[in-house]
């Protein structure tokens, strides 16, 4: 078993995050159909966690549905 911790995940959702940003994803005026929608659940919602809910918050496009601590 891998020894992943939660910086990597917030660093590889982050580069996810970012390409979807490069990539041109663009969405229509009239809103997001479901298809279109991604849906991001966050593991660990200290300060770093609180700052990418942030700007995740604000992509067009992106859903917050689940956040998770101990």
């Amino acid at each position: 078993m891998s020894d992943f911790k939660r910086r990597d995940f917030l660093e590889r959702l982050g580069i996810g995050a970012a390409g979807i940003l490069l990539g041109g994803y663009s969405a229509k005026a009239g809103g997001f159909a479901a298809n279109e929608t991604i849906n991001v659940g966050c593991i660990g919602t200290g300060g770093r966690c609180r700052q990418l809910m942030g700007k995740f918050s604000q992509l067009p496009g992106v859903r917050i549905v689940a956040a998770c601590d101990i």
